[in-house]
């Protein structure tokens, strides 16, 4: 993925303060016996998701906490590996969405 080579994993900016919200609150919920949650996030939103789903992978009471995760242009990472522990927090569907070259057309 071309794109996502301009952006440093390690650095969080200002969603870090919201990576550890979200994750606490479904960690939270889930804690609480209630059901799984739907992610659906968009550019830095979706980022924010991937991170959280990182963040909840690392967990040990992490999994299948998430029932689906829809990620649409995504600025994150694209290797196999990343993407691979989530599969034990999401118990449905991770969707990954990313356009590089988006073509419109042009009227003569």
């Amino acid at each position: 993925m071309m794109g996502t080579k301009y952006f440093d994993p390690d650095i969080l900016l200002p969603q870090q303060v919201t990576l550890t919200s979200v994750t606490d609150f479904l960690y939270y919920i889930s804690l609480q016996g209630q059901r799984p949650v739907t992610l659906i996030g968009f550019s830095l939103g979706a980022r924010v998701i991937f991170y959280c789903l990182k963040e909840l992978a690392a967990h040990p009471r992490g999994a299948g906490i998430e029932e689906n995760a829809y990620l649409l242009g995504a600025p994150v990472p694209g290797n196999p590996e990343e993407w691979q522990p989530f599969s034990k927090v999401v118990a449905g569907r991770i969707i990954n969405t990313y356009i590089r070259l988006v073509h419109s057309k042009t009227s003569k």
